[in-house]
């Protein structure tokens, strides 16, 4: 998974993490939802997109991120 843009002190610890499928927007595309959030409260989101080729090997087709 591509990194999240946080704001954070380097010494800041994740608590809490979260991967979502949203849905398929194509026969091999998965559409994902992956946030996180550390022990002061900063918190980031991404939605990503999965292609899948023919081996079913994912890779990051796009990623938008949304900071908090």
């Amino acid at each position: 998974m591509p990194s999240l843009d946080m704001k954070r002190d380097h010494y800041a610890k994740t608590v809490l993490a979260s991967d979502l499928a949203l849905r398929w927007t194509k026969p091999d595309v998965l559409l994902m939802d992956y946030s996180a959030e550390d022990g002061e409260g900063n918190s980031a989101r991404m939605t990503i997109a999965l292609h899948f080729d023919a081996n079913n090997r994912a890779s990051v087709s796009r990623a938008s991120g949304l900071r908090q």
